[in-house]
């Protein structure tokens, strides 16, 4: 009896999941990017764990995890230049030297994790390629690989449209201080 009961409240709560307030929905889409980019999100959050061990920090900023750690920036100090980095994105997660730094380098890193999301496991392996084919040309392995250019076209639009929103909350304070002036 009781079973069949459970049964009944399962096959309802299936049924009317449209009508689920929309902070319980997870649109299959979305459900499936985090599947398709999750061997790497699993790979980040080992890393991010190793931070946390260390005196890191850990956060969620819209539907990615970020771990940060002041530890992580004096050790990537002693490495070969080739080698620092302030932040990596690995799958929906972001490893950062510390939080100021992920503020900055937010929007560069979240087209990090769209771009895992479009290719899934096989993202880091086409990041090496575009860097080694870079290599090969003679051009930057960082720089001018496929993916950077993305993320670093994004970020440039991300800060001029900052820039001008600043510009017109500016102008829009100036005006309003004259005014009561």
């Amino acid at each position: 009896m009781r079973n069949s009961s459970f049964k009944r409240d399962v096959l309802t709560l299936a049924r009317n999941s449209h009508i689920r307030p929309p902070h319980m929905r997870i649109p299959i889409h979305r459900l499936a990017k985090y599947l398709w980019a999750s061997p790497n999100t699993i790979l980040g959050v080992l890393i991010g764990l190793c931070v946390l061990a260390f005196g890191g920090r850990v956060r969620t900023i819209s539907g990615v995890i970020e771990f940060s750690s002041k530890l992580l920036d004096r050790l990537l100090v002693k490495m070969p230049s080739c080698l620092r980095f302030c932040a990596i994105t690995l799958g929906h997660v972001v490893v950062g030297v510390n939080e100021a730094e992920l503020n900055r380098v937010r929007p560069h890193e979240h087209v990090h994790v769209r771009q895992y999301e479009r290719w899934g496991p096989f993202f880091l392996p086409a990041y090496l390629l575009s860097s080694l084919w870079q290599l090969l040309r003679g051009r930057s392995a960082y720089r001018d690989n496929i993916f950077e250019k993305e993320a670093y076209d994004v970020e440039h639009n991300h800060r001029n449209l900052a820039h001008d929103q600043f510009k017109i909350a500016s102008h829009t304070d100036d005006h309003t201080m004259h005014g009561r002036l």
